[in-house]
Protein backbone atom coordinates (compact mmCIF):
# COMPACT_ATOMS: atom_id res chain seq x y z
CA UNK A 1 0.00 0.00 0.00
CA UNK A 2 1.37 3.43 -0.99
CA UNK A 3 1.83 6.25 1.52
CA UNK A 4 -1.06 8.14 -0.12
CA UNK A 5 -3.37 5.13 0.23
CA UNK A 6 -2.30 4.67 3.85
CA UNK A 7 -2.99 8.35 4.62
CA UNK A 8 -6.42 8.18 2.99
CA UNK A 9 -7.27 4.94 4.79
CA UNK A 10 -6.18 6.31 8.18
CA UNK A 11 -8.30 9.44 7.63
CA UNK A 12 -11.36 7.41 6.62
CA UNK A 13 -10.98 5.02 9.56
CA UNK A 14 -10.94 8.01 11.91
CA UNK A 15 -13.81 9.89 10.29
CA UNK A 16 -16.15 7.07 9.20
CA UNK A 17 -17.70 6.33 12.64
CA UNK A 18 -18.39 10.07 13.11
CA UNK A 19 -19.97 10.41 9.66
CA UNK A 20 -22.11 7.32 10.24
CA UNK A 21 -23.47 8.86 13.43
CA UNK A 22 -24.10 12.37 12.07
CA UNK A 23 -25.41 11.81 8.53
CA UNK A 24 -28.59 10.20 7.25
CA UNK A 25 -27.73 6.82 5.74
CA UNK A 26 -31.11 6.62 4.01
CA UNK A 27 -29.75 9.15 1.49
CA UNK A 28 -26.01 8.55 1.89
CA UNK A 29 -23.95 7.41 -1.11
CA UNK A 30 -20.27 6.61 -1.49
CA UNK A 31 -19.91 9.78 -3.61
CA UNK A 32 -21.44 11.94 -0.85
CA UNK A 33 -19.12 10.30 1.64
CA UNK A 34 -16.22 11.10 -0.68
CA UNK A 35 -17.22 14.77 -0.82
CA UNK A 36 -17.32 14.90 2.97
CA UNK A 37 -13.79 13.50 3.09
CA UNK A 38 -12.36 15.70 0.31
CA UNK A 39 -11.69 18.59 2.68
CA UNK A 40 -9.42 16.41 4.80
CA UNK A 41 -7.38 14.57 2.17
CA UNK A 42 -5.16 16.35 -0.35
CA UNK A 43 -6.47 14.51 -3.40
CA UNK A 44 -8.95 15.48 -6.11
CA UNK A 45 -12.33 13.75 -6.22
CA UNK A 46 -11.49 11.83 -9.39
CA UNK A 47 -8.38 10.35 -7.78
CA UNK A 48 -10.02 9.78 -4.41
CA UNK A 49 -13.34 8.17 -5.38
CA UNK A 50 -12.13 4.64 -6.31
CA UNK A 51 -9.90 4.49 -3.23
CA UNK A 52 -12.65 5.69 -0.88
CA UNK A 53 -15.13 3.19 -2.36
CA UNK A 54 -12.68 0.32 -1.87
CA UNK A 55 -11.80 1.29 1.72
CA UNK A 56 -15.35 2.11 2.85
CA UNK A 57 -16.81 -1.14 1.50
CA UNK A 58 -14.07 -3.07 3.32
CA UNK A 59 -14.71 -1.13 6.54
CA UNK A 60 -18.44 -1.84 6.31
CA UNK A 61 -17.60 -5.55 6.09
CA UNK A 62 -15.43 -5.32 9.21
CA UNK A 63 -17.25 -2.64 11.23
CA UNK A 64 -19.48 -3.15 14.25
CA UNK A 65 -22.97 -2.27 12.92
CA UNK A 66 -24.02 -0.93 16.32
CA UNK A 67 -22.23 2.36 15.48
CA UNK A 68 -25.01 3.16 12.99
CA UNK A 69 -28.34 4.30 14.55
CA UNK A 70 -31.27 2.11 13.45
CA UNK A 71 -33.50 5.07 12.65
CA UNK A 72 -30.96 6.13 10.01
CA UNK A 73 -30.81 2.81 8.17
CA UNK A 74 -34.43 1.70 7.84
CA UNK A 75 -34.26 2.76 4.21
CA UNK A 76 -31.98 -0.21 3.53
CA UNK A 77 -34.66 -2.62 4.79
CA UNK A 78 -37.44 -1.88 2.32
CA UNK A 79 -38.97 -3.84 -0.54
CA UNK A 80 -37.75 -7.44 -0.66
CA UNK A 81 -35.33 -6.75 2.24
CA UNK A 82 -38.12 -5.63 4.61
CA UNK A 83 -38.31 -7.90 7.71
CA UNK A 84 -41.63 -9.76 7.95
CA UNK A 85 -43.26 -12.02 10.52
CA UNK A 86 -43.17 -15.69 9.46
CA UNK A 87 -46.16 -17.92 10.26
CA UNK A 88 -45.30 -20.54 12.91
CA UNK A 89 -46.30 -23.43 10.61
CA UNK A 90 -43.87 -22.24 7.93
CA UNK A 91 -41.19 -21.69 10.59
CA UNK A 92 -41.51 -25.30 11.76
CA UNK A 93 -41.26 -26.72 8.24
CA UNK A 94 -38.29 -24.58 7.14
CA UNK A 95 -36.61 -24.45 10.59
CA UNK A 96 -36.14 -20.68 10.26
CA UNK A 97 -36.51 -17.59 12.43
CA UNK A 98 -39.72 -15.70 13.14
CA UNK A 99 -38.57 -12.38 11.58
CA UNK A 100 -37.11 -12.58 8.07
CA UNK A 101 -37.35 -10.76 4.72
CA UNK A 102 -39.04 -12.47 1.79
CA UNK A 103 -35.68 -13.07 0.07
CA UNK A 104 -34.46 -15.14 3.02
CA UNK A 105 -37.70 -17.15 3.20
CA UNK A 106 -37.34 -18.02 -0.50
CA UNK A 107 -33.74 -19.06 0.17
CA UNK A 108 -34.80 -21.35 3.04
CA UNK A 109 -37.57 -22.80 0.86
CA UNK A 110 -35.15 -23.56 -1.99
CA UNK A 111 -32.81 -25.29 0.47
CA UNK A 112 -35.73 -27.36 1.80
CA UNK A 113 -36.71 -28.40 -1.75
CA UNK A 114 -33.16 -29.52 -2.57
CA UNK A 115 -32.70 -31.29 0.77
CA UNK A 116 -35.90 -33.32 0.29
CA UNK A 117 -35.35 -33.82 -3.46
CA UNK A 118 -38.73 -32.33 -4.44
CA UNK A 119 -37.83 -31.20 -7.97
CA UNK A 120 -39.34 -33.22 -10.79
CA UNK A 121 -36.33 -34.91 -12.49
CA UNK A 122 -37.85 -34.37 -15.94
CA UNK A 123 -39.10 -30.81 -15.36
CA UNK A 124 -36.68 -29.06 -13.03
CA UNK A 125 -38.98 -26.05 -12.65
CA UNK A 126 -41.78 -28.29 -11.34
CA UNK A 127 -41.90 -28.94 -7.58
CA UNK A 128 -43.71 -32.02 -6.27
CA UNK A 129 -44.70 -30.96 -2.75
CA UNK A 130 -44.23 -33.31 0.20
CA UNK A 131 -46.90 -33.88 2.86
CA UNK A 132 -45.82 -30.90 4.99
CA UNK A 133 -45.92 -28.38 2.12
CA UNK A 134 -49.10 -29.91 0.62
CA UNK A 135 -50.86 -29.54 3.95
CA UNK A 136 -49.70 -25.92 4.27
CA UNK A 137 -50.27 -24.67 0.70
CA UNK A 138 -53.20 -26.91 -0.29
CA UNK A 139 -51.76 -27.89 -3.70
CA UNK A 140 -49.98 -30.98 -5.04
CA UNK A 141 -47.39 -29.30 -7.25
CA UNK A 142 -45.92 -25.84 -7.80
CA UNK A 143 -43.21 -23.97 -9.70
CA UNK A 144 -40.49 -21.77 -8.23
CA UNK A 145 -42.48 -18.78 -9.48
CA UNK A 146 -45.80 -19.91 -7.96
CA UNK A 147 -44.11 -20.73 -4.62
CA UNK A 148 -43.43 -17.02 -4.22
CA UNK A 149 -47.18 -16.41 -4.34
CA UNK A 150 -48.00 -19.39 -2.13
CA UNK A 151 -45.86 -18.12 0.77
CA UNK A 152 -47.41 -14.61 0.74
CA UNK A 153 -50.32 -15.43 3.13
CA UNK A 154 -47.77 -16.74 5.64
CA UNK A 155 -45.73 -13.50 5.73
CA UNK A 156 -47.22 -10.53 7.58
CA UNK A 157 -46.09 -7.12 8.83
CA UNK A 158 -44.78 -7.43 12.42
CA UNK A 159 -47.01 -5.95 15.11
CA UNK A 160 -45.98 -3.18 17.50
CA UNK A 161 -44.89 -5.55 20.26
CA UNK A 162 -42.63 -7.39 17.78
CA UNK A 163 -40.63 -4.32 16.71
CA UNK A 164 -37.80 -5.21 19.09
CA UNK A 165 -37.23 -8.43 17.11
CA UNK A 166 -37.29 -6.39 13.88
CA UNK A 167 -34.64 -4.04 15.28
CA UNK A 168 -32.54 -6.99 16.35
CA UNK A 169 -32.70 -8.42 12.83
CA UNK A 170 -31.63 -5.04 11.42
CA UNK A 171 -28.63 -4.90 13.75
CA UNK A 172 -27.51 -8.39 12.78
CA UNK A 173 -27.94 -7.88 9.03
CA UNK A 174 -27.05 -4.21 8.60
CA UNK A 175 -23.68 -4.73 6.93
CA UNK A 176 -25.25 -7.22 4.53
CA UNK A 177 -27.96 -4.68 3.59
CA UNK A 178 -25.46 -1.83 3.15
CA UNK A 179 -23.24 -3.92 0.90
CA UNK A 180 -26.21 -5.24 -1.09
CA UNK A 181 -27.35 -1.66 -1.72
CA UNK A 182 -23.85 -0.64 -2.83
CA UNK A 183 -23.49 -3.71 -5.08
CA UNK A 184 -26.88 -2.97 -6.63
CA UNK A 185 -25.79 0.61 -7.29
CA UNK A 186 -22.54 -0.58 -8.90
CA UNK A 187 -24.45 -3.08 -11.05
CA UNK A 188 -26.79 -0.35 -12.32
CA UNK A 189 -23.79 1.85 -13.06
CA UNK A 190 -22.10 -0.96 -14.99
CA UNK A 191 -25.29 -1.64 -16.97
CA UNK A 192 -25.50 2.06 -17.81
CA UNK A 193 -21.92 1.97 -19.12
CA UNK A 194 -22.68 -1.07 -21.26
CA UNK A 195 -25.77 0.63 -22.69
CA UNK A 196 -23.71 3.73 -23.51
CA UNK A 197 -21.09 1.63 -25.27
CA UNK A 198 -23.79 -0.21 -27.23
CA UNK A 199 -25.08 3.16 -28.41
CA UNK A 200 -21.60 4.05 -29.64
CA UNK A 201 -20.86 6.44 -26.76
CA UNK A 202 -17.17 6.21 -25.93
CA UNK A 203 -16.74 9.22 -23.66
CA UNK A 204 -17.01 8.75 -19.90
CA UNK A 205 -17.14 11.24 -17.07
CA UNK A 206 -13.74 10.16 -15.77
CA UNK A 207 -12.15 10.63 -19.19
CA UNK A 208 -13.73 14.05 -19.72
CA UNK A 209 -12.36 15.23 -16.36
CA UNK A 210 -8.84 14.35 -17.56
CA UNK A 211 -9.01 16.26 -20.86
CA UNK A 212 -6.80 19.39 -20.97
CA UNK A 213 -8.66 22.71 -20.90
CA UNK A 214 -7.63 26.33 -21.35
CA UNK A 215 -7.68 28.34 -18.11
CA UNK A 216 -8.73 31.98 -17.82
CA UNK A 217 -6.02 34.50 -16.90
CA UNK A 218 -7.35 34.67 -13.34
CA UNK A 219 -7.41 30.89 -12.87
CA UNK A 220 -3.95 30.63 -14.47
CA UNK A 221 -2.57 32.95 -11.78
CA UNK A 222 -3.97 30.70 -9.07
CA UNK A 223 -2.95 27.38 -10.66
CA UNK A 224 0.35 28.49 -12.18
CA UNK A 225 -0.46 26.97 -15.58
CA UNK A 226 -2.39 27.88 -18.72
CA UNK A 227 -3.60 24.38 -19.66
CA UNK A 228 -4.82 21.75 -17.17
CA UNK A 229 -7.53 19.10 -16.85
CA UNK A 230 -10.47 19.82 -14.55
CA UNK A 231 -9.19 17.35 -11.95
CA UNK A 232 -5.76 19.02 -12.02
CA UNK A 233 -7.39 22.44 -11.61
CA UNK A 234 -9.28 21.27 -8.52
CA UNK A 235 -6.03 19.90 -7.11
CA UNK A 236 -4.13 23.14 -7.84
CA UNK A 237 -6.86 25.30 -6.28
CA UNK A 238 -6.66 23.19 -3.12
CA UNK A 239 -2.87 23.52 -3.13
CA UNK A 240 -3.30 27.31 -3.35
CA UNK A 241 -5.82 27.31 -0.48
CA UNK A 242 -3.56 25.23 1.77
CA UNK A 243 -0.41 27.17 0.81
CA UNK A 244 -2.05 30.45 1.87
CA UNK A 245 -3.71 28.87 4.93
CA UNK A 246 -7.22 29.92 3.84
CA UNK A 247 -9.23 27.13 5.48
CA UNK A 248 -11.22 28.25 8.53
CA UNK A 249 -9.81 26.75 11.71
CA UNK A 250 -13.31 26.24 13.14
CA UNK A 251 -14.56 24.36 10.06
CA UNK A 252 -12.10 23.37 7.33
CA UNK A 253 -14.91 22.99 4.82
CA UNK A 254 -15.20 26.79 4.75
CA UNK A 255 -12.63 28.85 2.83
CA UNK A 256 -11.71 32.49 3.58
CA UNK A 257 -11.17 34.17 0.20
CA UNK A 258 -8.12 36.33 -0.49
CA UNK A 259 -8.06 38.90 -3.31
CA UNK A 260 -7.68 36.34 -6.13
CA UNK A 261 -10.26 33.91 -4.76
CA UNK A 262 -12.76 36.74 -4.28
CA UNK A 263 -12.54 37.41 -8.02
CA UNK A 264 -12.84 33.69 -8.79
CA UNK A 265 -15.85 33.18 -6.49
CA UNK A 266 -17.91 36.23 -7.54
CA UNK A 267 -16.74 38.54 -4.75
CA UNK A 268 -17.58 36.20 -1.87
CA UNK A 269 -15.67 36.71 1.39
CA UNK A 270 -16.11 33.05 2.33
CA UNK A 271 -17.17 29.91 0.44
CA UNK A 272 -18.01 26.32 1.32
CA UNK A 273 -15.59 23.90 -0.34
CA UNK A 274 -18.47 21.86 -1.82
CA UNK A 275 -19.29 24.84 -4.09
CA UNK A 276 -15.80 25.39 -5.50
CA UNK A 277 -16.29 23.25 -8.60
CA UNK A 278 -19.29 25.17 -9.97
CA UNK A 279 -17.34 28.46 -9.91
CA UNK A 280 -14.51 26.95 -11.96
CA UNK A 281 -16.61 26.17 -15.05
CA UNK A 282 -16.76 29.76 -16.43
CA UNK A 283 -12.95 29.88 -16.24
CA UNK A 284 -12.39 26.67 -18.26
CA UNK A 285 -12.62 26.45 -22.05
CA UNK A 286 -12.39 23.45 -24.34
CA UNK A 287 -9.39 23.49 -26.62
CA UNK A 288 -9.94 24.11 -30.32
CA UNK A 289 -7.62 23.55 -33.24
CA UNK A 290 -5.87 26.90 -32.76
CA UNK A 291 -4.81 26.27 -29.13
Amino acid sequence: MSSVQQTVQDTIRTRLPILLQTHDWETMTIRKLTQLLLTEVEKSEVELLPLVRQIVVQLLKDANPSVIPLDRVKGFFTGLRKPLKVDKRLQEILQCGSILPRTQIVKYLNQYIKKHNLQDPEQKNKIVLDNALRSLFGVETATFFSLNKLISPFLTIPEEQEQEMVHQYMKEHLKEALLAAEESKMKRKQQSKVQSLNKGTTSHRGESLQKPLKLSNLLSQICGAEYLSRSQVVKKVWEYIKLHNLQKASDKRNISCDALLKQLFDGKEEINSFHISKYLSPHLQKLNGDD
